[in-house]
């Protein structure tokens, strides 16, 4: 019997854009129906791709792993990847800014989009695709970017632009008995999510603490910290000031991403930044609140009902600077303060700080109010 092609999917970014690119792969799948769909991620993405009916194979990929820093992990990760033979390899991510995968993947035809910031190291890897998209030159919000790469491979049909985690019924079992060990009632718990990427997107800590305050004042809920990684910190600079509290749960660097959306989706509501959680949220229809600056102004968030999806920003001249601030404290004595204490709130982007606590509070009135009714 003749194989199927083979396709090769790129999406090798965050797990925000990950949840954000979800509903093309329905229509991947429904454009190159006669091929295997194979799927690259990164290692945290994985358990978002689990029960995904659209992709045949999901191949974890770190970038953060080089030949020098662990060979043979590098090594095995490359082997793997070039194992297979590919009739296509698409790589629609708006923001080239790492290529190598597309450069170690063996295929006939690699598809990307074409630069559009005239970075001269991206113009300089455009000789490894066959075919280069040409973006429309207009600002436009990332979910609709990943509209525009598929239409402009082929697709014709109408795009349904919602986000979506599969498989969340499977976490039924486990989300009991984690509502059991933490004693948590139906429907009464919020999710805060103080982290970010990047420290120039985060809020202050103090902040964070006044609105963990009034949340418990006001509501009776219990709150849960998520977080990954570095997050962990953040959320311990907050509990340290809080203080003990059996109210407050600390789940960070504790569950994966798909339990995480199960216990997301089962909360009242969730606070975040611009972040994973808050594109959880919007995936699993749990009313959000993010508080957003201005570096990358309406491009990521917010998408969807905006009665349930809100947003906190205070509008300045600089918006949509790409978080090249030029409020950031740049001297000498500030950067030894970020490596010796581990400070990240001289940071912090000025759009970010300017909002205030009672900014989140009106907007959690707001939404307590439609739960309400």
């Amino acid at each position: 019997m003749k194989r199927n092609k083979k396709l090769l999917l790129v999406r090798t970014d965050g797990i925000g854009d990950f949840i954000i690119f979800s509903p093309m792969l329905k229509y991947y799948r429904e454009l190159f129906s006669g091929y295997d769909i194979h799927l690259v991620v990164i290692p945290l993405v994985v358990s978002l791709t689990q029960n995904n009916p659209y992709i045949d194979k999901v191949i974890p990929f770190d970038q953060e792993i080089n030949f020098f820093g662990n060979p043979i992990r590098y090594i095995k990760q490359m082997m793997i990847l070039r194992s297979v033979y590919y009739d296509k390899v698409i790589y629609p991510i708006y923001e080239r800014n790492r290529d190598s995968v597309v450069l170690l993947a063996k295929g006939k035809e690699k598809i990307a989009f074409n630069v559009h910031d005239n970075n001269r190291s991206k113009l300089r890897r455009n000789r490894m695709f066959n075919t280069l998209i040409d973006p429309d030159p207009q600002h436009k919000k990332e979910i609709e970017r990943n509209e525009e790469f598929i239409k402009k491979v082929g697709y014709k049909g109408i795009i349904e632009l919602k986000t979506e985690i599969w498989g969340l019924e499977e976490k039924k079992d486990d989300f009991k008995k984690f509502k059991d060990e933490y004693q948590l009632k139906e429907k009464a718990y919020v999710v805060l999510a103080p982290g970010a990427r990047f420290p120039i997107k985060m809020w202050p800590v103090e902040k964070w603490v006044m609105v963990v305050r009034e949340v418990l004042d006001k509501t009776g809920y219990k709150i849960l910290f998520s977080g990954a990684g570095a997050d962990e910190r953040v959320i311990k600079n907050i509990l340290e000031i809080t203080g003990a509290d059996d109210r407050i749960i600390d789940i960070a660097n504790t569950v994966d991403l798909r339990f995480l959306a199960k216990i997301v989706k089962e909360a009242n509501f969730i606070i975040g930044m611009d972040s994973a959680v808050i594109h959880v949220a919007a995936a699993v229809g749990t009313p959000n609140i993010c508080l957003m600056g201005g570096g990358h102004f309406g491009r990521f968030y917010p998408y969807g009902p905006i009665e349930r999806n809100r947003i906190i920003f205070k509008k300045m001249d600089c918006f949509r600077c790409a978080w090249l601030c030029k409020y950031k404290q740049n001297t000498l004595a500030a950067k030894i303060r970020r490596k010796v204490f581990q400070l990240y709130d001289d940071r912090i982007g000025q759009c970010v700080k300017n909002i205030e606590v009672d900014d989140v509070m009106t907007e959690v009135e707001y939404i307590l109010k439609r739960i309400d009714s």
